[in-house]
């Protein structure tokens, strides 16, 4: 499996447990939970420091203590990709392309990457320079992202056929790598597949971490995965595989992990 970051497993952890609970966590305890995943005391609070520093997370101090907590920035950053994540992309499609184009100089080179990530993040792939397509109507979001980012007369958006050379597939592998997210998805499910009979012999400490491994490794596929509809993949797909296993596992995982994060934080 691959190493857990700090940031990530911190993301995930909160997501996953303590905005269910009390919204906020003594450092001890984040730091005897973050051993399991051969996190060390001093990584955990270096990316504490820096998540506070960035906004996302906010410290509240009692005596010695310090207790973390999501801000509402963190909060609603946490909210999109829980929805991405646990609810996955539609997949129906009315044969029409969105296609974005923008002018913005490279003086503003800084605006110019957020807003192409923020396409990426919508599942916009790139056709060429400066031209970005997507088989959704993201109408509203890209109006959204445009006045949000000032750029209201940089950024035109079509919605239309593709005509010429009219091969709907052949375009969607031209835009994104999407042998390589397979491969992603069939390596996942190799990964998992052995804790998909019964989990009855696992403990709630093994059932919390292989549950938060999980997560860190199924966490990346909704922000590469552009979520396209069934006409535009590719044979095999495993996606729809690694995406069920993930739901299951998930759930079926959740009462010991819970278990096991309730002992802990209590015992602060």
């Amino acid at each position: 499996m691959p190493a857990v970051k700090p940031r990530a497993w911190l993301f995930d952890l909160f997501g996953d447990y303590v905005e269910y609970r009390s919204r906020e966590l003594w450092t001890g305890s984040l730091i005897v939970l973050a051993a399991d995943f051969d996190i060390s005391e001093r990584a955990i609070r270096s990316a504490l420091l820096r998540l506070q520093r960035d906004g996302w997370f906010a410290v509240r101090r009692v005596g010695a203590r310090s207790y973390y907590g999501l801000t509402d920035a963190g909060r609603e950053l946490i909210d999109r990709g829980r929805e991405r994540i646990m609810h996955g992309p539609k997949h129906d499609w009315d044969g029409r392309w969105a296609l974005v184009t923008y002018t913005i100089p490279e003086s503003r080179r800084e605006l110019r990457d957020r807003f192409r990530t923020e396409l990426g993040w919508l599942g916009f792939g790139g056709l060429g320079s400066g031209l970005f397509v997507s088989p959704r109507d993201h109408r509203r979001e890209i109006g959204e992202l445009a006045e949000r980012y000032g750029l209201a007369e940089n950024v035109t958006l079509f919605r239309g056929e593709h005509v010429l050379p009219g091969d709907d597939r052949a375009l969607a592998a031209h835009c994104w790598d999407l042998a390589a997210l397979n491969e992603g998805y069939a390596s996942f499910v190799r990964t998992f597949d052995a804790y998909c009979g019964d989990i009855r012999g696992l403990s709630d400490k093994e059932c919390f971490v292989v549950r938060c491994r999980l997560l860190n490794s199924y966490r990346r596929f909704p922000f590469r995965d552009p979520g396209l509809p069934l006409e535009l993949l590719p044979e095999g797909w495993e996606g729809f595989r690694a995406a069920t296993l993930f739901a299951d596992l998930h759930d079926r995982l959740a009462a010991a992990a819970n278990r096991h994060f309730d002992r802990v934080a209590s015992a602060a």
